[in-house]
């Protein structure tokens, strides 16, 4: 699959305390350098796909129910942090609590950041690198494109066994099959589908991981579901979610190239395609949360 492999190899690095702040705009400021105009731009990226999510889900940024929890002295670990906003916001609203990002890239703030958070780039592929029982959340998202089905049922073991009795585990993910899809817009998914099952990844996780946690002997689990509008019709947040799809697709343009036998002009073309799809048909994507709680022993 040569490119088209997404895991990455990368040695666990551990990031040094820095000073303390509490804004997200100081942290993407460590980056406006001409220099770093890519990192940049996935930095904000990132961002925006944080806040596609948070709004989508009534300005929440977990469901699970640890609100007392992280008033309380938590410790909470991030899987996959990416930029680290979510890390940010959480720090914020609970000042008592200690957040710690992961993400095998270093996207994440190094110097301005608030006291009580930390990040860590490391391979998760590696295992996790703390002793069973130590942290009382756990939180995951938009892990289907770095984990095969198979690192993915080995991650949520190791997560459960990172995660103190009684503690939370809180696994978000979105759907990549669309609702109300036009035809070319389906055409493209299902290229997509079929270029990431070829790597081992499953994009039908949602029922694998509820199974994953119940085998794991969870319990108090929930599953739910919201959808995101995609395009215009669905005001600021529709344009800024298909934003976000797009960067996706683009991301898998040379493999969906190969798969779907298109020229790269065929493939604007299918973008231009895509773009009026939506509107028409009203297209939305699922995001769904599923969280459960480690027995007390």
């Amino acid at each position: 699959m040569g490119n088209c492999i997404f895991k990455q190899n990368v040695k666990a690095v551990v990031i040094s305390n820095a000073d303390d702040s509490s804004s997200t705009t100081n942290f993407l400021n460590q980056f406006s350098s001409k220099n770093n105009c890519n990192i940049s731009h996935e930095i904000n990226m990132l961002t925006n796909h944080h806040y596609v999510l948070k709004e989508t889900w009534d300005n929440t940024n977990y469901s699970a129910p640890v609100t007392e929890i992280l008033r309380n002295n938590a410790l909470v670990l991030d899987i996959g942090c990416g930029s680290g906003t979510w890390v940010l916001d959480m720090a914020t609203e609970y000042s008592t609590s200690t957040f710690i990002g992961i993400d095998s890239t270093s996207f994440f703030p190094k110097q301005i950041r608030p006291v009580n958070t930390n990040f860590h780039q490391l391979n998760v592929l590696d295992g996790l690198p703390w002793n069973k029982n130590h942290f009382d959340f756990v939180y995951q998202r938009m892990m289907l494109t770095s984990l095969t089905e198979e690192d993915y049922q080995n991650q949520i073991r190791e997560i459960v066994r990172i995660t103190k009795p009684g503690g939370w585990i809180e696994i978000m993910e979105k759907n990549v099959e669309l609702n109300n899809s036009g035809p070319t817009t389906t055409m493209i998914l299902k290229g997509a589908c079929k270029v990431l099952e070829s790597a081992s990844f499953n994009t039908k996780i949602g029922a694998q991981i509820k199974r994953w946690l119940q085998e794991c002997g969870l319990v108090n689990l929930r599953f739910q579901e919201k959808t995101t509008p995609l395009g215009a019709w669905g005001n600021h947040i529709g344009v800024a979610a298909f934003d976000d799809m797009l960067i996706s697709l683009k991301k898998l343009q040379n493999c969906l190239l190969q798969n779907l036998k298109i020229t790269e002009k065929e493939f604007d073309g299918i973008v231009d395609t895509i773009k009026s799809e939506v509107e028409e048909n009203r297209t939305s994507i699922t995001t769904f949360r599923c969280f459960a709680q480690k027995p007390i022993q």
